[in-house]
């Protein structure tokens, strides 16, 4: 009987250092797994709030144009657009226009 036992216990401790490195390796690699994904999350935390910082900038930004083009837009006149050589069109312009484009592009079509 003591023999069995001195050989199970003779076994054990020749595997003793197999597991134990392996328990080991396993807690090294899931400590690794676990670093990697924390560096992750703060990296986008801190990203994401990067971000909000830029983006409430440029939410800023576009208010302050969006007043300045309401500004420009209600001064627009048909007097001022005469200054800078702009005119009243009429109808008829516009379709002798289209009417070219079509040709030209009827011709196009038939090559």
């Amino acid at each position: 009987m003591t023999k069995a036992i001195t050989i199970t216990y003779g076994v054990f401790q020749d595997h003793i250092a197999k597991v134990t490195s392996l328990v080991l390796m396993a807690c090294l690699i899931v400590a690794g797994i676990y670093i990697f994904h924390t560096y992750s999350l703060v990296n986008k935390t801190v990203a994401l709030r990067t971000i909000d910082g830029q983006m409430t900038a440029l939410s800023g930004d576009v208010q302050g144009l969006d007043a300045k083009y309401l500004d420009l837009v209600s001064r627009i006149t048909p007097e001022n657009l005469g200054t800078f050589g702009l005119k009243q069109g009429t109808v008829s312009d516009y379709i002798s226009r289209v009417d070219g484009v079509d040709r030209v592009a009827m011709v196009a079509h038939e090559f």
